[in-house]
């Protein structure tokens, strides 16, 4: 019974194991990330032309 449980278990095994990404993919979506929240930023900053009222005291 064992013999035949080994064969299945290896196969399960070996189909869990996924390949990390590499640093250039992680490096890659890394940089759009950060590129899109700049782009947000910026046209934030563009669409609001006044400054922040401040709070008086």
């Amino acid at each position: 019974m064992r013999l035949r449980l080994i064969p299945v278990v290896m196969v399960v095994l070996l189909s869990a194991c996924n390949q990390e990404p590499t640093f250039e993919e992680r490096y890659s979506e890394a940089e759009a990330t950060i590129s899109q929240q700049a782009q947000s930023i910026d046209s934030d900053l563009e669409q609001t032309g006044e400054p922040a009222p401040s709070p008086t005291p």
